[in-house]
């Protein structure tokens, strides 16, 4: 018995299959705008650091005062952020969720204040405090508190920070001059908006000239001051090579070797008999496939199709059969998808908090813990092994793509709620791992073309 040999043995050129040079990518909006900082506020500018000056007892600022933590306790971490300066009766500030502390019942709030208050270390206990021109938009359960007394209290159906902030969230707030209206961004989303009371009967307008206040307050212990603008792509762990379709095979003029068969054949493909020794190569291969127009192929037997070479060179039409279906394998051109793809060839994009772009080049995409085998590895020292080392994939089919979860620990959330299997659409919200104790970086909104 004889193994078989290459193709290359038997007289047939290479398959045309070639490595293509990874495309030329063309940016589009979605690639170049910011996903974290919302278009009203795309021409607003404000300060990289916070004000150093005034600040609450338990503070410490750090990053050349754009990064603010508080050391110690629950309260007293009151910072702020300016003078801000309106553009078209607009201001607007952010910042990203650097730390939590686990176990607190409050959590932070944004707003703005007419003025600073006076001392450099601030003693009150919590920002809303503050009292007269002052807006505080935040805590448990979410409320609007407007010169130091509760104002309005914000549906935690529309926001509620205690159980939907993650580290690395970004948070911001926006307030428009003339209508009073507050509006909380998270990640570049529309939370909440409620419009804050005037200062007075005849001062309804707020002030040309804010500062933004921000309560390190509760769950959140450390903040940083965010500014806008597009970050570079996030490359996957694993580039898969990329074959040019269809894959063609071009057969050559010449004939496969003769090669006997032995009685006792076993499952692997061996090669079969075609020509007598007093015949040329070519009459051989011509009689072997049953014609003289035909083309070579690439003769194999399997367990069961072996039979003796006859006197005149031809084989049973079971043999015939297996060449015959043997080289339609191998010469079938790939399937190609019927759905849409991005100019970079992309069926799905998956946008991080950061606003950066995963490229999913392949039909088959693994996310998971697991550096050797996932196309997108996941991990984090603050939730270590939040994410299996094979959690989830994406598949790109014909019907759509959807994602399938593979049996991992903490789960894969769609809009919010475990699945399984789940078909994706545009800007769905997929979280990988359990979204109430993973942070930001787990969470991933889809674009599809």
């Amino acid at each position: 018995m004889m193994s078989a040999p290459s193709l290359q043995n038997l007289g047939f050129a290479r398959p045309n299959i070639c490595q293509t040079p990874k495309p030329k990518r063309c940016l589009r909006q979605s690639d170049t705008m910011d996903f974290n900082t919302p278009a009203e506020a795309s021409h607003l500018q404000w300060p990289s650091a916070f004000v150093d000056s005034t600040m609450g007892e338990r503070l410490e600022l750090s990053e050349d005062g754009a990064c603010s933590t508080r050391h110690s306790g629950v309260g007293r971490g009151t910072c702020f952020v300016g003078p801000l300066t309106m553009d078209k009766d607009l201001t607007y500030f952010e910042v990203e969720i650097v730390e939590l502390e686990p176990n607190r019942s409050q959590t932070m709030a944004l707003g703005f204040c007419h003025s600073l208050p006076t001392g450099n270390r601030l003693l009150s206990e919590r920002a809303s405090e503050l009292g007269r021109g002052s807006y505080l938009v935040g805590y448990d359960l979410p409320k609007l508190h407007a010169h130091g007394l509760e104002a309005t209290k914000i549906p935690t159906k529309q926001w509620r920070p205690l159980k939907e902030l993650a580290v690395g969230d970004r948070v911001g707030l926006m307030a428009n001059r003339v209508t009073r209206e507050l509006t909380v961004f998270v990640n570049g989303l529309r939370k909440a908006s409620v419009i804050a009371p005037g200062l007075s009967e005849s001062q309804q307008v707020m002030p040309v000239e804010l500062f933004g206040v921000v309560d390190v307050y509760g769950t959140v212990k450390s903040v940083r001051l965010r500014k806008r603008g597009r970050r570079p792509f996030l490359e996957t762990a694993q580039t898969p090579v990329q074959v040019q379709p269809p894959a063609t095979v071009t057969t050559s003029r010449m004939s496969p070797p003769s090669a006997h068969v032995s009685k006792n054949c076993v499952g692997r493909p061996t090669i079969a008999e075609s020509a007598r020794p007093n015949q040329s190569d070519d009459q051989a291969g011509k009689r072997a496939i049953g014609g003289a127009d035909s083309k070579p192929v690439q003769q194999c037997v399997r367990e069961g199709d072996c039979s003796e070479t006859q006197g005149d060179g031809t084989h049973t039409s079971s043999v015939r059969r297996g060449l015959e279906a043997t080289l339609d394998e191998v010469a079938r051109p790939a399937k190609r998808l019927k759905l849409l793809t991005h100019p970079c060839g992309c069926t799905v994009h998956l946008i991080c908090h950061t606003g950066t772009v995963v490229h999913v080049p392949r039909t088959d995409f693994l996310i998971g813990r697991n550096p050797q085998c996932a196309n997108l590895r996941l991990d984090s020292p603050l939730v270590p092994n939040m994410v299996s080392r094979r959690h989830a994939r994406i598949v790109s089919s014909d019907n759509g793509v959807e994602i399938n979860d593979c049996k991992s620990l903490n789960g894969t959330w769609v809009n919010g709620a475990k699945a399984d299997r789940q078909t994706l659409t545009q800007g769905d919200v997929v979280v990988i791992g359990n979204p109430s104790q993973g942070t930001s970086e787990f969470r991933f909104t889809v674009s599809l073309p």
